[in-house]
């Protein structure tokens, strides 16, 4: 709805009370860390959203495991910010580690895979 400001507010308040209750690494407070950099994205603070997305990712990866789903996933918006600051070189690097891993991990034709896939090739096209 373009209101990617009052997303953030309202994110920040769940991640106020999923890190009270749940802690600070609990997946379900890190899945919110994941959205407030997306809003953070949304509205075009792509550096600000990729020091999010890292400090996710590193939680994630300690967490659930370099190629668990929502680890890859993080990746994945990594990237997209990365070519959001007209970054192409290291944001296809990235975007070709992560169709990797997908591709091992969820198979050649996971709607993920394929969405990985379809980013590389508008980036490099």
């Amino acid at each position: 709805q373009g209101r990617a400001a009052d997303a953030e507010a309202e994110y920040r308040q769940v991640l106020d009370a999923r890190q009270r209750v749940l802690g600070p690494e609990h997946p379900s407070t890190l899945a919110t860390r994941h959205e407030i950099a997306r809003t953070l994205a949304d509205q075009g603070r792509a550096a600000d959203a990729e020091a999010e997305y890292r400090q996710v990712l590193d939680a994630r990866q300690r967490v659930l495991g370099p190629e668990h789903p929502s680890t890859l996933a993080t990746r994945h918006e990594i990237a997209r910010t990365l070519a959001d600051q007209g970054r192409a070189a290291d944001a296809e690097a990235e975007y070709r580690q992560v169709l990797d891993a997908e591709q091992r991990v969820l198979g050649p034709e996971h709607p993920h895979t394929l969405i990985t896939a379809d980013m590389l090739r508008r980036l490099v096209s």
